[in-house]
Protein backbone atom coordinates (compact mmCIF):
# COMPACT_ATOMS: atom_id res chain seq x y z
CA UNK A 1 0.00 0.00 0.00
CA UNK A 2 1.70 3.48 -0.87
CA UNK A 3 1.72 6.45 1.49
CA UNK A 4 -0.50 9.47 1.12
CA UNK A 5 2.73 11.56 2.00
CA UNK A 6 5.31 11.58 -0.20
CA UNK A 7 8.57 13.07 0.35
CA UNK A 8 7.46 16.47 -1.16
CA UNK A 9 4.93 16.67 1.82
CA UNK A 10 7.38 16.03 4.56
CA UNK A 11 9.74 19.77 3.96
CA UNK A 12 6.70 21.08 4.10
CA UNK A 13 5.36 19.61 7.26
CA UNK A 14 9.45 20.39 8.47
CA UNK A 15 8.93 24.34 7.57
CA UNK A 16 5.43 24.24 9.04
CA UNK A 17 6.46 22.51 12.27
CA UNK A 18 9.49 25.15 13.44
CA UNK A 19 7.32 28.01 12.07
CA UNK A 20 4.72 26.69 15.13
CA UNK A 21 7.73 25.76 17.50
CA UNK A 22 9.28 28.81 16.99
CA UNK A 23 6.71 31.34 17.14
CA UNK A 24 5.34 30.01 20.57
CA UNK A 25 9.14 30.88 21.94
CA UNK A 26 9.42 34.56 20.44
CA UNK A 27 6.12 35.32 22.32
CA UNK A 28 7.39 34.95 25.66
CA UNK A 29 10.10 37.13 27.52
CA UNK A 30 13.83 35.55 26.92
CA UNK A 31 14.17 33.74 30.75
CA UNK A 32 11.15 34.12 31.90
CA UNK A 33 8.15 31.84 30.39
CA UNK A 34 4.05 32.14 31.42
CA UNK A 35 3.26 29.90 34.06
CA UNK A 36 1.36 27.00 32.67
CA UNK A 37 -1.41 27.24 34.89
CA UNK A 38 -2.97 29.09 37.28
CA UNK A 39 -5.47 27.84 40.74
CA UNK A 40 -8.01 30.52 41.68
CA UNK A 41 -8.73 28.96 44.96
CA UNK A 42 -6.62 26.30 46.05
CA UNK A 43 -8.04 23.70 48.48
CA UNK A 44 -6.34 22.04 51.61
CA UNK A 45 -5.75 18.27 51.85
CA UNK A 46 -8.42 18.16 55.02
CA UNK A 47 -11.38 20.21 53.00
CA UNK A 48 -11.24 17.43 50.05
CA UNK A 49 -12.76 14.79 51.98
CA UNK A 50 -15.62 16.78 53.51
CA UNK A 51 -19.04 16.42 52.14
CA UNK A 52 -21.84 18.78 53.50
CA UNK A 53 -25.42 17.38 53.26
CA UNK A 54 -28.56 19.07 53.68
CA UNK A 55 -31.45 18.02 55.96
CA UNK A 56 -33.17 16.97 52.56
CA UNK A 57 -30.46 15.31 50.89
CA UNK A 58 -29.87 12.87 53.96
CA UNK A 59 -34.23 11.86 54.00
CA UNK A 60 -33.83 11.11 50.27
CA UNK A 61 -30.44 9.08 50.20
CA UNK A 62 -31.94 7.72 53.41
CA UNK A 63 -29.11 8.06 55.59
CA UNK A 64 -29.27 7.41 59.44
CA UNK A 65 -26.37 8.01 61.93
CA UNK A 66 -25.73 6.77 65.11
CA UNK A 67 -23.64 8.12 68.04
CA UNK A 68 -20.32 6.25 68.09
CA UNK A 69 -19.73 3.43 70.49
CA UNK A 70 -17.29 0.93 72.06
CA UNK A 71 -18.11 -2.93 71.91
CA UNK A 72 -16.52 -6.07 71.37
CA UNK A 73 -16.68 -7.61 67.89
CA UNK A 74 -15.71 -11.19 67.03
CA UNK A 75 -11.94 -11.28 65.03
CA UNK A 76 -12.54 -13.30 62.15
CA UNK A 77 -9.69 -13.73 58.95
CA UNK A 78 -10.74 -15.50 55.74
CA UNK A 79 -8.59 -16.93 54.26
CA UNK A 80 -8.53 -18.83 50.40
CA UNK A 81 -7.13 -21.66 49.54
CA UNK A 82 -7.99 -25.19 48.71
CA UNK A 83 -8.26 -28.63 49.84
CA UNK A 84 -6.82 -31.40 47.71
CA UNK A 85 -7.19 -35.11 48.69
CA UNK A 86 -5.02 -37.86 47.82
CA UNK A 87 -5.53 -40.09 44.78
CA UNK A 88 -5.50 -43.83 45.80
CA UNK A 89 -5.21 -46.11 42.72
CA UNK A 90 -8.46 -45.60 41.52
CA UNK A 91 -10.19 -45.98 44.58
CA UNK A 92 -11.97 -43.19 46.55
CA UNK A 93 -10.89 -42.39 49.67
CA UNK A 94 -14.13 -42.89 51.41
CA UNK A 95 -16.57 -45.21 50.54
CA UNK A 96 -20.76 -44.43 50.88
CA UNK A 97 -23.32 -47.25 51.68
Amino acid sequence: MKSRFTSVHTPVFTALALVLYGSGLAAAEPGRLPPPAQVERPATECGLATITLTPEAERRLGLLTTPVEPRRLARTRLLGGEIALPHFDGQPLLALG
